[in-house]
């Protein structure tokens, strides 16, 4: 299997409702959105419950790094914090704390390579990455200019 070819084979493939909306909560109302978000998730968990690709689903995503709102690896994200997870730890079963993100970022993320990269990898920018992409643009576009006119 292609280091993503396991992504075709994830039993959530073609489900909605695994990326939330971006929060606009106040704080006073972050802990009803939070149970809000954990309530609308239900279904979603009870797929990654079952799911054989949920290393794999944190790796891709790195949920901590990139601030990921969502479920991912059986767990419910906001802003990149776990709110909820698939299981239930007083009970007997699978345990997720073996699930973590990789100590290194794949990407250098903040920057304008981090962007680059997440598009090699057919990825969306993440949120660190995109306003670095954009900062950095004037100056790609005066660079590309100057190569232009000294041809």
């Amino acid at each position: 299997m292609t280091r993503t070819g396991w992504i075709e084979a994830a039993p959530c493939k073609g489900i909605a409702g695994f990326v939330h909306r971006q929060s606009t909560a106040t704080a006073d109302k972050a802990e009803d959105d939070a149970r809000e978000r954990v309530d609308h998730s239900r279904s979603q968990l009870d797929v990654c419950r079952r799911c054989p690709f949920r290393q794999e689903c944190v790796e891709a995503v790195a949920p901590g790094q990139s601030g990921f709102d969502g479920v991912c690896g059986g767990r419910v994200w906001r802003d990149g914090q776990v709110l909820a997870t698939a299981f239930d730890h007083r009970k007997s079963g699978p345990d997720n704390t073996e699930l973590a993100e990789r100590a290194e970022p794949r990407y250098r993320c903040g920057t304008d390579d981090g962007y680059r990269q997440h598009l090699r990898a057919g990825e969306k920018p993440c949120r660190a990455c995109t306003p670095a992409y954009e900062l950095t643009a004037p100056a790609r576009r005066a660079k590309y200019l100057a190569s232009r006119a000294a041809t």
